[in-house]
């Protein structure tokens, strides 16, 4: 969850810890859906912020 909230990619952490997405998201990612949505948010605020400087 760590490196989930830290902005890894689920893609990438799968291949780190050897299981497959569906199965991370299944018995791993225990965030909550507001944890989520925070996440994302911060994530698209971060990218729009590097177009605007463009």
């Amino acid at each position: 969850m760590n490196q989930l909230d830290a902005g890894m990619p689920k893609e990438l952490l799968s291949d780190r810890v050897d299981v497959s997405v569906p199965v991370l998201d299944k018995h791993y990612d225990h965030r909550t859906e507001e944890q989520k949505s925070k996440r994302r948010r911060e994530e698209l605020t971060k990218h729009l912020a590097e177009y605007s400087d463009a």
